[in-house]
């Protein structure tokens, strides 16, 4: 039997006999990208061309493509999507490539760095955008949430928040990333209101200039999905994206 295997657009792979397992199908993709990097030259997106997706999903579900951890400054094992990145990925392994970026640690809100995948790229991860997010240390005005109004942010924040998703984007611009999977960055343990933190987040990648092409965002919670979802829409109508 003859099989062809599409790694990516415009590079496929012939062969015969047994069609490969996808465990050996990721390492392909993987070594083929290593051996044979695809052209850098891309068209920059324009205003609210970037796809965003909404998936009921765990965060290190398999993905070809780069994925976020919503980190902390020092870059260490923590809890929720951090620990199960740090699990998944192997302790060991990110260990080492923390090793490689210690010279912008600690992290301030607003910065992201870029690391390898170790053990994710079995799972088809070319990497990791390590973001860290700000701490939600406002009050929670009960009138304004009634309103559908943003929280007031007296601690900056919402800018630090804008300034998160906008490095995780640069990040990925820089390492040539067309496809990221990522949490909703501060909306858990740091406290960051929902549904203002999604809406930020969505506006900014609508409206940010880079060459990622599609943005998934990952949730295992149902009620955080059709959140996301409302929210989603919210941001696309005032945008007037279609």
């Amino acid at each position: 039997d003859t099989w062809a295997l599409e790694l990516r657009p415009g590079l496929t792979l012939h062969g015969e006999g047994a069609t490969p397992s996808p465990k050996a199908i990721r390492r392909l993709v993987q070594v083929a990208n290593e051996a044979m990097p695809a052209p850098t030259a891309r068209r920059v997106n324009t205003y609210g061309r970037v796809r965003i997706d909404i998936e009921l999903n765990d965060i290190v579900a398999p993905f070809n493509g780069v994925i976020v951890n919503a980190s902390n400054a020092d870059l260490r094992p923590g809890g929720g999507v951090a620990g199960r990145i740090w699990e998944v990925c192997g302790d060991d392994e990110l260990s080492n490539q923390r090793l490689r970026v210690m010279k912008a640690l600690p992290l301030r809100p607003g910065d992201a760095v870029f690391t390898g995948p170790g053990r994710g790229a079995e799972l088809g991860f070319t990497g990791i955008i390590h973001a860290l997010g700000p701490r939600w240390l406002s009050g929670f005005d009960r009138g304004r949430a009634e309103r559908g109004e943003h929280q007031l942010s007296e601690h900056g924040e919402e800018d630090a928040l804008i300034r998160t998703w906008r490095s995780v984007l640069k990040v990925a611009d820089h390492h040539d990333a067309t496809q990221i999977a990522a949490p909703m960055i501060s909306s858990g343990i740091f406290g960051y209101p929902v549904p203002d933190n999604f809406e930020i987040a969505f506006n900014t990648l609508y409206s940010t200039p880079t060459t990622v092409e599609r943005v998934v965002i990952r949730t295992i919670s149902r009620k955080t999905f059709e959140q996301l979802t409302l929210a989603r829409r919210k941001v696309r109508e005032a945008l007037d994206i279609a």
